[in-house]
């Protein structure tokens, strides 16, 4: 069976590693709903998040279209690695691994035990000078090149 078919009891696809459950969401009181938490991100910065906190190794992904493009991406490590899967954080519009709601989210998971990449996009962040084309909606196959390209040891 195809790994990317493989559907979890959570509704997400399983591709081919142990499916991990994770606890419901629970929004801050004056922060519910989707909008209000993009907006929380830009209002209020909360400092959690230190990229010196954590052990971290960098990749460059070479995608497999002729473009000689280069994704960048930050694996941090917690302190106690659990056999747990690896976290991919992907940035929205105009993001990057830098943007408050990636550091956030990246924080929140490594203090559960999971190692966390965050990933750049065409032209975000530091592969902003090593790539020719930028990213953009439909340009979801740099996803399945990253995937790929993640080294079985993470």
């Amino acid at each position: 069976m195809n790994a990317y078919k493989k559907i979890n009891s959570s509704g997400y696809i399983n591709l081919g590693r142990k499916s991990t459950v994770l606890p419901p969401y629970q929004a801050q009181r004056f922060w519910c709903g989707g909008d209000l938490q993009t907006l929380k991100s830009s209002l209020v910065r909360s400092g959690a998040f230190s990229e010196s906190s954590y052990k971290s190794q960098h990749l460059i992904i070479y995608p497999c279209d002729g473009s000689n493009d280069q994704l960048h991406a930050t694996v941090y490590f917690p302190e106690t690695v659990k056999p747990i899967p690896l976290i991919l954080l992907v940035h929205g519009l105009t993001g990057s691994e830098t943007s408050e709601y990636m550091q956030n989210t990246a924080h929140y998971f490594l203090t559960s035990g999971y190692k966390v990449m965050c990933l750049n996009l065409r032209g975000a962040g530091p592969s902003v000078n090593s790539c020719r084309e930028r990213y953009h909606a439909g340009r979801s196959i740099d996803i399945k090149y990253t995937l790929d390209s993640i080294p079985k040891s993470l």
